[in-house]
């Protein structure tokens, strides 16, 4: 990977953010970094990386907008002048002649042309030389004389106008500073001291705002998410300026055309611009509303991320997680959503192996991110109430501190799968606590959970496999792992479930990379690297949360 494509994927989504925040325009803003990373394929192989490459790009991307905006406002003033009507010839009366001959009228005009050029010619060559370059002369110093003699007047007015002003300004600058003098005169010590340092307070107060003021990203993902716009384009909008996801790859997700995606997101940014959302982040009235939409979006961002093994576009979630949680550092499902996401991307290294799929139970823990999961359990920590995003992030905090699958409280993950299906009446979360019950009761009684149908889901099906294959039931299993292969969006997937298809059928081995053997859990390590003592990590305790 080149120094520019690693600048692509790691600073276009904040650098895109910002100038469109700056700019107030999406389409410039994107021609605008369009131009700064062509600037940089060209001169940062030859010159060298920058030190600040995010900085370098925002510094070209605003020039090459100044230069558009320039252009296109010469192109504006001047095009009208460029527009001249036809003039169409004036109409003669039937039957009147034509003021020239039909035939010749060429050859007439230019013998007249001709005999005016012999005239002047004639004229020129009977005047003497040097008075021709007298004369020459003569009016070319008369002409610069003007010239000089306007610009003169010109600076002449220029500088008077400047010392006037300053002239006005330093009056105006007397008064003031005389009336301020004599209202502090009547003022008493005390007050003034008082008002002295409320304004050294207020200085340092909004130093500390300015440093705290929300990211450029998030206030374009709250104008990406606004309720004005429908869910389809909040998603596609945020994919392609927040994400910084292609049309292409967005169209693909969708399971639409190039086309078709263009003039959405097209007619997206129409409607932000004509109804006047502004870019910036809600009241706080509105945020808690508004943040809900925001953590929806979000939340299917870093979704697309894990599932398509998009290692960007997830940090890009969880980073703007963080602004939200930074933002909103109270509130409870904000905090779960951020948790939920850093306990899933944790596994991310563990999750393929030679390039084929490892599940939860054949991945080896000790590649799991330790630092990550505890920042996540740290955010778990206070209790709440148990919201949705809350509920995935304890379900996931219990497989995250198990050493190995044998050692997860599935019990504990069945209520939590149980209180999280009466909180949303997801289909999806009844599937999960299917799978958690067969680890509790047995494959029979979560088969007879798996009694509905989801269209287009791949994840119902293996899931049915699954159950049927501990069954000893092969040749229904084969079936649901051929049907569960025909619908899985990756080949991965794919690949996998057609190894379990076979494992089924007796063909082939079907079973996953054999997994390590499971070492100490580098949670604990990560825990006494922090110096965090471990009674604070107590899962069962993070559980035991209010309704």
């Amino acid at each position: 990977m080149t120094a520019v494509e690693a600048a692509f994927r790691e600073h276009r989504g904040p650098l895109l953010a910002t100038l469109v925040a700056e700019l107030r325009s999406f389409d410039l803003a994107e021609d605008a970094l369009q131009d700064a990373f062509a600037a940089a394929t060209r001169q940062w192989p030859g010159e060298g990386v920058p030190r600040r490459p995010a900085a370098w790009l925002l510094s070209v991307a605003r020039r090459r907008a100044i230069d558009r905006r320039r252009r296109d406002e010469t192109l504006r003033r001047y095009l009208p002048l460029l527009i001249t009507p036809e003039e169409a010839p004036p109409l003669l009366p039937a039957g009147s002649p034509h003021p020239w001959p039909s035939e010749g009228a060429p050859d007439a005009r230019e013998g007249l042309a001709g005999e005016e050029r012999k005239r002047a010619a004639v004229a020129h060559e009977s005047v003497p030389v040097e008075r021709r370059e007298a004369a020459s002369d003569g009016k070319r110093k008369e002409v610069a004389g003007a010239l000089d003699g306007e610009a003169d007047s010109r600076k002449r007015v220029a500088a008077g106008k400047r010392e006037r002003a300053a002239d006005a300004r330093e009056g105006v600058a007397a008064e003031e500073r005389k009336r301020a003098a004599v209202a502090h005169e009547s003022v008493p010590v005390e007050r003034c001291e008082a008002a002295s340092d409320g304004k050294r307070n207020g200085a340092s107060d909004g130093k500390r705002k300015k440093a705290s003021a929300p990211d450029d990203s998030l206030q374009l993902l709250f104008a990406c998410c606004h309720p004005a716009l429908g869910l389809e384009a909040q998603v596609a909008l945020t994919l392609r300026f927040v994400a910084g996801l292609t049309v292409p790859e967005i169209a693909r997700l969708f399971l639409v055309s190039e086309p078709t995606m263009a003039a959405r997101i097209t007619r997206a940014k129409r409607k932000i611009q004509t109804a006047g959302i502004p870019l910036a982040v809600p009241r706080a009235a509105e945020l808690p509303e508004r943040a809900a939409g925001a953590a929806a979006v979000i939340y299917l961002l870093f979704t697309e991320g894990y599932r398509s093994y998009r290692d960007e576009v997830a940090f890009e979630a969880i980073r703007i997680g963080r602004l939200l949680r930074d933002l909103m550092p109270d509130d409870a499902e904000v905090a779960g959503l951020l948790a939920l996401m850093l306990l899933q991307h944790s596994r991310r290294h563990a999750r393929r192996r030679d390039g084929r799929l490892v599940l939860l139970a054949d991945q080896d823990r000790t590649q799991w991110d330790a630092v990550e999961i505890a920042e996540a359990l740290t955010l778990l920590e206070p209790p709440a109430p148990a919201g949705p995003y809350r509920l995935q992030a304890l379900i996931a905090a219990q497989h995250s501190v198990a050493q190995q699958t044998d050692n997860t409280d599935w019990p504990a993950i069945v209520v939590l799968y149980e209180r999280l299906e009466k909180l949303s009446g997801s289909l999806i979360v009844r599937l999960n606590r299917a799978v958690a019950i067969a680890q509790t009761d047995g494959p029979a009684a979560a088969l007879a959970l798996l009694d509905f149908d989801l269209p287009g889901n791949h994840q119902l099906p293996a899931a049915r496999a699954e159950m049927l294959l501990r069954l000893d039931r092969r040749a229904e299993a084969a079936a649901e792992f051929e049907r569960a292969g025909k619908l899985a969006p990756t080949d991965t997937e794919r690949d996998h479930l057609r190894r379990r298809r076979e494992s089924a059928s007796g063909t082939g081995t079907g079973r996953s990379p054999v997994p390590v053997p499971a070492a100490e859990h580098p949670y604990g390590r990560a825990i006494r690297a922090r110096c965090v003592p471990e009674p604070r990590r107590d899962v069962r305790s993070l559980c035991e949360c209010r309704t």
